[in-house]
């Protein structure tokens, strides 16, 4: 959409047979009905301006429109800069949720666990007697492996 002259028009209004066509559907060519339309077109500032055309079968067309600046309307009312808003600090409620953290936090407990348990493993299959060691008096310890479980059995 032109305005007379050349620039664009602002807040255009475009109906075709008196049903409203998006900002964004504007200049590009779209499927019609064969027949006559009515194409109409307004803004705010600008004389509305009027085109019937008619879709032959098969056929396509083009509607160009130009809008002529309003000479009797008032002119638009100048607008204030904005003014930029302050800084507002983060508030608890800054949409952002703690669970993912809790989260974190007990998975991170979960893996130093499991590393404590890796570790005392290891040391008492280390620690483990040989079977020429079972008699010997002192410390030993065992470990014992089931279904679902891990044991260590030991003397100290």
């Amino acid at each position: 959409m032109k305005a007379a002259g050349g620039g664009d028009v602002p807040n255009v209004k475009v109906t075709v047979d008196e049903v409203a066509v998006s900002a964004a559907a504007l200049g590009i060519k779209s499927v019609a009905n064969p027949g006559p339309h009515t194409v109409r077109a307004s803004a705010d500032g600008f004389t509305p301006a009027t085109v019937s055309i008619t879709v032959p079968v098969g056929g396509a067309v083009d509607a160009p429109l130009t809008l002529e600046k309003d000479l009797s309307a008032p002119p638009p009312e100048p607008t204030a800069p904005a003014q930029p808003s302050p800084e507002q600090p983060p508030t608890a409620s800054s949409g952002h949720s703690i669970w993912p953290w809790v989260a974190f936090g007990v998975g991170g407990v979960g893996l130093g666990l499991g590393a404590v348990g890796v570790a005392a493993g290891v040391t008492l299959l280390v620690l483990q007697p040989k079977a020429s060691d079972a008699a010997a008096p002192g410390p030993a310890a065992s470990l014992v492996v089931g279904p679902g479980s891990i044991a260590a059995i030991g003397r100290f």
